[in-house]
């Protein structure tokens, strides 16, 4: 059976959640740690930043080579934008889930280019795929801040495939 045939052509379910056998185990782990991101920095849902800070935060050779590129590491990145989109610290925690009612119009749009760019290539979403769609077009918030400091999103995408293609890991499927 393909990967294709085993999962619908949505990465959510109908009841809202995230199906996670759409995710290989690193691009699931960075999308929990999203779900902490929101919640940290105070926000009551998960936005492009969070998933931006799960890709990061997971310590994949792709997103390593990828900082390396364009002259940062993730640590610093990851910092960065922790400060950048923290909220005050007078506000409660909110709750948050891995849940459509909790993910940003542009959050769910990168999750669904991410499902559909692997799917092309009949595999699960890896964590490369979460940062390509993260610098799309409509990818939000994080392509809008490094083009504010020079890199274009479009750039920072194909450098993102080419930190892949720089080492290409087995096909897990």
């Amino acid at each position: 059976m393909n990967f294709s045939d085993s999962v619908e052509t949505d990465i959510f379910a109908p009841n809202g959640y995230l199906k996670p056998e759409g995710l290989d185990a690193v691009a699931l782990k960075a999308i929990q740690r999203a779900v902490c991101w929101a919640a940290d920095t105070r926000w009551e849902s998960v936005r492009t930043p969070h998933l931006f800070m799960g890709v990061l935060s997971v310590g994949d050779k792709h997103v390593v080579e990828w900082c390396r590129m364009i002259g940062s590491d993730p640590d610093s990145l990851l910092l960065q934008f922790a400060s950048l989109f923290t909220r005050g610290k007078e506000l409660q925690t909110p709750i948050v889930r891995m849940n459509r009612e909790f993910i940003s119009e542009n959050a769910i749009r990168c999750l669904r280019l991410a499902f559909e760019r692997a799917r092309r290539v009949n595999r699960k979403v890896r964590l490369i795929d979460l940062l390509v769609t993260i610098f799309s077009p409509s990818g939000g918030i994080v392509g809008g801040c490094f083009a504010e400091v020079g890199y274009p999103p479009d750039h920072l995408a194909a450098m993102a495939v080419a930190a892949e293609e720089r080492n290409p890991r087995p096909e897990s499927r």
